[in-house]
């Protein structure tokens, strides 16, 4: 029940509140302002959503039980294949594993498409090598991924634009990460899909991230989109410093999370 309490308590606050977790002057992360400008307690907001994140997990450990012991149920079948989309979570043995178990379920047909987009899904392999591509900083330079990674831990490259507001709001917490992890083991790296080289700049200056900002030229959005199988944005790549993207995902609760189980 507790649980429970907390993922909506943090949902609520999520959805109606204009508080945010923004990185102070010291680095370290603190909420500045909030609706009607009462200031939060930022231990009070992480605690919520430490709660909410471990309700999650215990949701997510309930469907999985639920999956493994019903295969044959097309519901199961309905949930496992939103998990295709799921790109670089998941090895070649994961996916013979989920074809095995679900060839016996009720709907023939939806196992058929389910096995076209496990196919598809292989293209994008959890500890596969990261595809090379060219950006451009904020000074019009142009330069490569290869040539920003971190050598010595982690890299969380944000594909975002200024008009996408999901993009926008995972920006807080992702600056929360920035001042958790040093930058021996964590660098992030921004990549902007806009067309629009002003408005880039004005998001940029609007929401002042520590970190470096970069953007793609549209013929070249267009290769990273397929070589990563990139269905929307925010995107969170993290590749480690043998340049294998260990995780993906749209989520910064779930990177947040991906990250505490790796850097210790």
């Amino acid at each position: 029940m507790e649980s429970s309490i907390a993922f909506n308590d943090y949902l609520n606050y999520s959805e109606n509140s204009k508080s945010s977790i923004q990185l102070g002057a010291d680095g370290k992360a603190e909420v500045v302002y909030a609706d009607g400008g009462k200031k939060i307690d930022p231990k009070v907001l992480l605690d919520k959503r430490a709660k909410m994140l471990a309700a999650r997990e215990k949701y997510n450990a309930a469907e999985e039980k639920f999956i493994s012991e019903h295969p044959d149920y097309v519901i199961s079948l309905m949930l496992m294949s939103g998990k295709t989309e799921d790109t670089f979570q998941y090895t070649n043995a994961d996916y013979d594993n989920w074809l095995a178990k679900f060839k016996g379920n009720y709907d023939k047909t939806r196992y058929t498409a389910f096995a076209k987009a496990v196919q598809a899904a292989r293209g994008c392999l959890k500890d596969a090598p990261y595809t090379d591509f060219e950006m451009i900083s904020t000074d019009s330079v142009k330069t490569r991924l290869s040539q920003q990674l971190n050598k010595t831990g982690y890299t969380v490259v944000d594909f975002w634009a200024s008009w996408c507001g999901w993009c926008r709001r995972a920006i807080p917490h992702i600056k929360e990460l920035y001042a958790k992890y040093s930058r021996q083991q964590l660098e992030v790296i921004s990549v902007s899909v806009d067309d629009s080289k002003p408005a880039w700049y004005r998001a940029m200056k609007a929401e002042n991230m520590p970190w470096r900002q970069y953007v793609e030229e549209k013929e070249q959005k267009k290769l990273t989109d397929k070589a990563y199988n990139m269905l929307g944005i925010p995107d969170f790549l993290l590749i480690d410093s043998d340049g294998k993207v260990v995780y993906a995902t749209s989520s910064p609760d779930d990177l947040d999370v991906m990250l505490s189980k790796l850097i210790k």
